[in-house]
């Protein structure tokens, strides 16, 4: 079985494909070089860091041209995320692989290249709950959709929450990619508004290209920000591997 994704970062796709490594007997390939040191084995299709939605795309002959080494005709691609879809779609019309597409979310009102092609072509969709289901089937017309819910690593989840220290005192948190339908950026203004009312700290933690914009906004409301935890700050923006420990200390 061959994993097929955009990268290892810190999104919920991605922790979702490491859990199953755990368990299942499985070769994992990215678009992309992986910015974050995981202990786990993977293989990047190109040697370069992440890059933007439509750069991606442009790069697909480029994927493609690399996967010829490790990708051949019937073996079964499991992929995530709209580039990794794409590329799996393009691989199975041309090197007669067999496509399996996960859909971790699905946005209506989202464009994606080619999308309707791309999925209405996989040999199977797979979809993390119900709802989305209902929805992909409508919307793409393949009716080879089923449902297969995220892992949860509870054991491991439990045992990452000892290894470190949280912050004192209380706070709120976020984790995603700093990117706009996150809304980190309406939270940070959420936040501004009950800051004085209650002594709370905000964790925003995770990566993308809106971090020094989020840096910015919550600077010119006037809140100190930290770049890790163990600064003096109002909010604190920061990326890290191991976000059970805040979770466990969150209010």
């Amino acid at each position: 079985m061959k994993m097929l994704i955009n990268s290892l970062e810190l999104g919920g796709a991605e922790r979702s494909l490491i859990t199953l490594s755990k368990y299942l007997d499985m070769e994992i390939f990215t678009l992309y070089d992986n910015s974050m040191q995981l202990d786990i084995k993977y293989t990047p299709l190109i040697r370069t860091k992440r890059m933007s939605g439509i750069l991606t795309y442009l790069y697909m002959p480029v994927f493609l041209l690399k996967a010829r080494k490790f990708f051949a005709t019937n073996d079964v691609v499991i992929s995530h995320l709209n580039q990794s879809n794409f590329l799996n779609f393009i691989m199975k019309n041309s090197l007669r692989t067999k496509a399996i597409m996960v859909i971790h979310h699905l946005d209506l009102n989202r464009k994606i290249p080619f999308e309707k092609q791309v999925f209405k072509s996989a040999d199977r969709i797979v979809c993390v709950s119900e709802h989305m289901s209902v929805d992909a089937v409508h919307r793409y017309k393949n009716p080879n959709t089923i449902t297969i819910h995220n892992p949860i690593d509870l054991d491991y989840i439990k045992d990452q929450a000892t290894r470190g220290k949280y912050l004192d005192g209380e706070y709120i948190i976020n984790i995603g990619r700093y990117v706009d339908f996150k809304n980190q950026k309406f939270l940070i203004e959420v936040y501004s508004k009950i800051r004085n009312r209650n002594d709370l700290k905000l964790l925003i933690l995770g990566y993308g290209p809106l971090e020094n914009e989020l840096i910015n906004l919550a600077k010119s409301r006037g809140f100190r920000v930290g770049r890790s935890p163990d600064e003096e700050a109002d909010v604190y923006i920061f990326k890290t591997n191991n976000p059970y420990v805040y979770l466990k200390g969150a209010k």
